[in-house]
């Protein structure tokens, strides 16, 4: 029984709800008197003051049973109304329970706008998203080669087409419709052929088969292929055909070199600098004495073994106090140049002209930590690169006259 039928039974007895209390637990067959004999047993029964006990009962014979207060409400219309409301119910054969089940009032302490931004949020991820701006075009790529006025390299249109994928929060349709406007030729036979295979191939996909078509060679057997691909045109000759596969394999391997270097330095691990030096295919190994220098020339011959690197006897040369190495002499006394490259100088034919003198003091400065004030000794050299002669040709509005890099001077 809820404090609503409650109230409303005490209405149809004509029992004053502020001075009524219920006795709850009591068992079916405990007749009303004896439910009487339990409440004499309380000394004060205040209901005004509340003084009420918490349970009623006689010790070992009765109970205990619990007591509850029944709270009446100070508007007598509200009563009369809710009296009224219970009796509907009644009739209806409902309760004023399933009522408050229908409605359920707000939980205390929640915020209406933290709930409504809540709600927001639910919205904007389940639905659809708003439309995002476009982005920039895409400069233009065919994939012909030599590359054709206002087209991209491959590797430049692709590292552009990269950054749209990541950072445009577009569809995907779009991105693959940026693509297919950005490129034709044997590039867009590239995306037809797929689309063709795979109509659901997304824009990664775009790239990646434009990646393979065009990008740069990551493997041997993609350069085998590029390789075996390449045949002499008809009338071509020899020497044209070598160098047009030169520039093939360069095209297709432009950090071969770098990539060479970093594999050599990861074989040897952590010898590199403090047993051993490495310049690509250069490997100079040093010891304080014979046993040190053997034990560390075993441990790079095991590595070049496990790497599947092959060494030439021909160019090799074993315990020796000096070597020649990129063009120095190294030995215990420390780094020196190389007496033959000091040779090459002193007999380097006089430049005649601004690219002579060009090459002369590359080859020079290749040794200018061995050379005390090596920039000011080469300073007229270098004036004399800017294309200025002595005064005596006139001309000009210095009045000095401007070499061509081929003129000859002097």
């Amino acid at each position: 029984m809820d404090e609503d039928q409650i109230q409303f039974w005490c209405r149809e007895k004509g029992i004053d709800v502020a001075h009524a209390v219920v006795v709850t637990g009591v068992p079916i067959d405990i007749c009303d008197v004896r439910v009487h004999q339990a409440l004499t047993t309380v000394k004060a029964l205040d209901i005004s003051n509340g003084t009420l006990p918490d349970a009623v009962g006689v010790p070992d014979e009765l109970g205990p049973w619990p007591i509850i207060r029944v709270v009446s409400q100070s508007d007598g219309g509200d009563m009369d109304f809710q009296c009224k409301l219970i009796a509907f119910l009644q009739q209806e054969g409902k309760s004023l329970a399933e009522v408050h089940s229908l409605v359920t009032p707000p939980a205390p302490g929640v915020s209406f706008e933290l709930v409504g931004t809540i709600n927001s949020l639910v919205d904007k991820c389940l639905g659809i998203p708003a439309e995002v701006p476009n982005y920039r075009k895409l400069r233009l790529f065919s994939g012909t080669q030599p590359v054709p006025l206002g087209e991209e390299e491959f590797e430049s249109w692709a590292e552009q087409a990269a950054l749209m994928l990541e950072e445009w929060q577009g569809s995907d349709h779009s991105k693959r419709q940026k693509i297919v406007e950005s490129i034709k030729g044997p590039g867009a036979d590239v995306v037809r052929f797929l689309r063709a295979q795979n109509p659901l191939s997304t824009a990664r996909d775009y790239l990646s088969a434009l990646e393979t078509a065009f990008g740069t060679t990551e493997s041997a057997a993609d350069l085998l292929v590029k390789f075996c691909t390449t045949y002499q045109l008809d009338g071509e000759k020899l020497s044209t055909y070598l160098f047009r596969l030169d520039k093939v394999f360069h095209a297709r391997m432009p950090g071969a070199p770098a990539t060479f270097q970093r594999v050599m330095e990861e074989m040897v691990g952590d010898m590199n600098l403090l047993e051993v030096l490495v310049y690509l295919d250069d490997i100079i190994i040093f010891g304080k004495s014979l046993k040190e220098h053997e034990d560390r020339l075993v441990k790079v011959l095991d590595r070049l073994k496990e790497e599947g690197f092959k060494v030439s006897l021909d160019k090799c040369q074993f315990c020796r106090t000096s070597v020649s190495y990129v063009g120095h002499i190294v030995s215990r006394d420390g780094v020196a140049t190389d007496p033959t490259k000091v040779e090459a100088v002193k007999g380097w034919p006089k430049p005649g002209n601004v690219s002579a003198l060009r090459s002369f003091l590359g080859f020079c400065g290749y040794y200018r930590w061995f050379v005390k004030n090596f920039s000011k000794v080469c300073y007229p050299l270098n004036h004399l690169l800017q294309g200025c002669s002595t005064k005596r040709w006139g001309g000009g509005h210095d009045g000095q006259r401007r070499y061509a890099s081929t003129e000859p001077f002097g």
